[in-house]
């Protein structure tokens, strides 16, 4: 199935297993799972969630500083 992530600007098509979930989608791009908020249908969800095909995702890279 293929799933879109949005990171900033830059858009990508990833095809993954059905059933994949958004860890597995970090995971496949390398990205740390602790320096993005995942959002999916208009919430923000863990890593756990499944995915659907066709799912588009959104990846908000956090922010911290002091």
């Amino acid at each position: 199935m293929k799933v879109k992530v949005v990171l900033g600007r830059e858009e990508r098509v990833v095809e993954v297993a059905e059933g994949a979930t958004v860890a597995e989608v970090l995971r496949a791009l390398g990205v740390n799972r602790e320096e993005v908020v995942v959002r999916l249908r208009d919430a923000i969800v863990t890593e756990e969630e499944a995915l659907r095909d066709g799912d588009t995702i959104e990846l908000i890279r956090v922010i911290s500083g002091g």
